[in-house]
C-alpha cells in the first residue's frame, strides 16, 4: 500500500524574551528515605568498574523510575530494575506495597517487573516488562478491578507505552518485537470503545496533538498534528520554531498533563559541566506564560525522575538527595 507523506509546514525562527507576571514558587511537601525499609525507596549508586583502566566503564545507578499523583495527593512509584510498586501518602507513610510475595498483581504479571504505570484517580495502569497484551487495572490493595486487552489476548502485539490525555481517553502503543520501528499499532480507549489511531504525544483541548525537541543550541521546536493513522502517519503536520538567546538547550519534552490547555515542556540545559532541569509553561500558541527552575543539586545518586503535571496545574518535582526523596510542588503565586 502507498503511504502518502504528510505535509510540513515551517514557520520562521522567532526571538523570545519574557518578563513573567507571574511565577511558580516550590514549597517541599513530603521527604522519603533511602533504604530496603518498607517505607522507603531503594536506590542504588553509579559504579565505575575497573576504575583507572582504560577499559573503565559507568555502571549506571538503580532507583525509582516512575512516579504519579493522585487527586488526593498521594505519591505512587514504581522501580523497574529494582522491581517495587510502592505509595505513600504526604507524610511519607507508607500506603501499600504492591510487589510483596502474596499480593495479587504479583501473580498475574508473573513476577515480572513493572515497567510503566499511570495513575487515574485510585487505579493504577500497569505495563509489565515482560511485554504482555493486557494492561492490568489494581486498586491500592493490588486487586485485579479490571484489564485491558486492545489487541486481544491471542496476538503477538505487546503493549509498549500509555498516555492518559486530560478528557480520560488512553492512547495505547502495541509493537511486535524485532519489528521495524514503522509496524506499530496505536489506538485510542474512548469509554469502551477501542479507536484506531491516536498518538503518545500530547492532546490538547483544542484536538491536536502537540510534541516539543530542542534542536541545538538554544532553539525549542513545537510540533503540531492532526490525528495519526495506526502506523503513525499524520495527515497535516505544523513546525514551529522559537530561539531563546542566551539558554543552552540540550533536550525538551512536552509533559502529559494538565487540563489541555497549556503545554508543559520539560527541558534540560548544559550549564557548566553540569544537567540543570526546568518545566516552561506556554499556551497553546507558543507564548511562554512561566518558569518552574529546579535548582542544582549534586548527589552521590545522579539520578532524576521526570517531574508530573496535575489536572489542575500543579507541576510536582522529585527531587533525588543524599539523604531521601524530597517531594517539592511548585503552584503560582
Amino acid at each position: 500500500m502507498k503511504r502518502v507523506m504528510p505535509q510540513i509546514c515551517f514557520a520562521a525562527f522567532v526571538s523570545v524574551g519574557v518578563a513573567f507576571a507571574t511565577e511558580y514558587a516550590p514549597n517541599e511537601i513530603a521527604n522519603i528515605p533511602w533504604g530496603s525499609a518498607d517505607d522507603a525507596l531503594s536506590i542504588t549508586e553509579p559504579h565505575i568498574e575497573g576504575e583507572g583502566t582504560e577499559e573503565a566503564f559507568r555502571e549506571p545507578g538503580m532507583g525509582p523510575k516512575t512516579a504519579c499523583v493522585d487527586r488526593n495527593e498521594n505519591l505512587i512509584f514504581s522501580s523497574a530494575d529494582l522491581n517495587y510498586l510502592k505509595g505513600f501518602d504526604l507524610d511519607g507513610q507508607l500506603l501499600f506495597d504492591l510487589m510483596k510475595e502474596g499480593i495479587p498483581i504479583c501473580q498475574r504479571l508473573s513476577g515480572s517487573a513493572v515497567k510503566s504505570l499511570i495513575v487515574d484517580s485510585s487505579f493504577i495502569y500497569i505495563i509489565s516488562a515482560s511485554g504482555l497484551p493486557i494492561i492490568p487495572i489494581i486498586d491500592y490493595e493490588g486487586n485485579i478491578v479490571d484489564s485491558l486487552t486492545p489487541y486481544g489476548e491471542e496476538t503477538t502485539i505487546e503493549i509498549g507505552y500509555l498516555a492518559l490525555n486530560y478528557e480520560g481517553s488512553l492512547s495505547i502503543m502495541g509493537f511486535i518485537r524485532g519489528q521495524f520501528q514503522s509496524d506499530i499499532w496505536v489506538v485510542t480507549l474512548r469509554g469502551n470503545e477501542y479507536i484506531p489511531g491516536g498518538s503518545l504525544a500530547f492532546l490538547a483541548s483544542n484536538g491536536s496533538y502537540y510534541s516539543a525537541g530542542a534542536p541545538p543550541p538554544n532553539t525549542l521546536r513545537f510540533i503540531k498534528y492532526e490525528n495519526p493513522d495506526t502506523a503513525g502517519v499524520t495527515p497535516t503536520k505544523e513546525t514551529k520554531y522559537i530561539e531563546f538567546p542566551g539558554d543552552s538547550l540540550d533536550s525538551a519534552g512536552i509533559i502529559n498533563g494538565g487540563d489541555g490547555s497549556k503545554l508543559y515542556v520539560h527541558i534540560r540545559k548544559f550549564i557548566n559541566d553540569d544537567f540543570m532541569f526546568e518545566v516552561w509553561e506556554f499556551d497553546l500558541q507558543y507564548n511562554l506564560l512561566a518558569k518552574a527552575i529546579f535548582p542544582l543539586a549534586e548527589n552521590k545518586y545522579d539520578w532524576f525522575i521526570t517531574p508530573f503535571v496535575s489536572r489542575d496545574g500543579a507541576i510536582y518535582e522529585f527531587r533525588c538527595l543524599d539523604d531521601g526523596l524530597h517531594v517539592v510542588k511548585w503552584t503560582k503565586e
